[in-house]
């Protein structure tokens, strides 16, 4: 069984590791000069291409992330990532009406909807437009009808008052 402390590097590897860190820190540093001088975007990957080129060994990117000074080397000259922006004017509309705990679940909503084909978003609204027809003209069946009963109801009591 293992403990959930983490393990502790014996201190004869110590200097060694420290070595390995400043090594790792200056090839780091050369690299993103010479991608900088370049003209060339810096990413992880990038990095650990140009590390390659120049020096001849590879290193990984989980290298260039675990060791501190190297990854606050990278993320200082990195490209900072592209946000991704919604395209469509409607859905951004969309997105400044709701509410900020609401905007979870319509991105959720929209990123299901994206899967779906076409033609089946085509069919979904034009039954949703139907729908809203339907609901329309029941909506206006019965607002006559409040009116109408309302007429019966002024006229029975007006009928009423002249009759006393």
């Amino acid at each position: 069984m293992t403990s959930g402390r983490k393990r502790q590097s014996p201190v004869w590897l110590q200097s060694r590791w420290e070595l390995k860190k400043r090594e790792t820190k200056d090839r780091v540093v050369i690299a993103v000069q010479t991608l900088a001088a370049q003209g060339r975007r810096v990413t992880i990957a990038a990095v650990c291409d140009a590390i390659k080129s120049l020096s001849g060994r590879p290193i990984s990117a989980n290298t260039i992330k675990r060791n501190p000074f190297a990854y606050e080397i990278y993320l200082k000259h990195r490209v900072a990532p592209r946000i991704r922006q919604v395209g469509e004017v409607a859905l951004v509309q969309l997105y400044q009406q709701t509410g900020p705990e609401e905007r979870v679940r319509l991105g959720a909503q929209i990123s299901r909807l994206r899967r779906e084909s076409k033609d089946s978003l085509i069919a979904r609204i034009v039954t949703l437009q139907r729908s809203v027809g339907q609901h329309t003209s029941v909506e206006h069946t019965l607002r006559d009808e409040i009116i109408r009963l309302r007429l019966n109801a002024l006229q029975t009591t007006g009928s009423k008052k002249e009759s006393q």
